[in-house]
């Protein structure tokens, strides 16, 4: 269905978005900063709201609906989260993130690696 390829999509460019980032993190982590310094964070905050909606919405078409649930869900809360805080408390998360070592971003791209994986592997 097309609901289980939109899944199976998600999880690919989860894919795409981690093997960069495994892979060269200091560039990766550069073009990160870049993107946010742009003052992108809250097109960047939509976009897990959205994608974490999605999957909520077109979890019934994976084989383990539940899995698919419980990741849109959890990026729906970061995405809502980071949209209604105050900027006194995102601001100091966002300049954590940008200033984190790189070992922090290849850990954090292996996660993400293996729920690309997970997703291509229930849908």
């Amino acid at each position: 269905s097309i609901m289980a390829w939109i899944v199976k999509l998600i999880g690919i460019l989860f894919i795409f978005l981690a093997v960069p980032l495994i892979l060269t993190p200091k560039n990766s982590k550069e073009a990160i900063v870049g993107f946010i310094r742009k003052k992108k964070v809250r097109l960047i905050r939509y976009i897990i709201s959205a994608v974490g909606l999605l999957l909520v919405l077109i979890s019934g078409s994976s084989t383990i609906p539940w899995v698919v649930a419980l990741l849109g869900y959890l990026m729906l809360i970061k995405g809502i989260s980071l949209l209604i805080l105050p900027k006194k408390i995102s601001d100091p998360i966002i300049d954590w993130w940008l200033n984190c070592p790189y070992s922090f971003y290849r850990l954090w791209a292996i996660n993400l690696l293996i729920v690309g994986v997970i997703l291509l592997l229930v849908s």
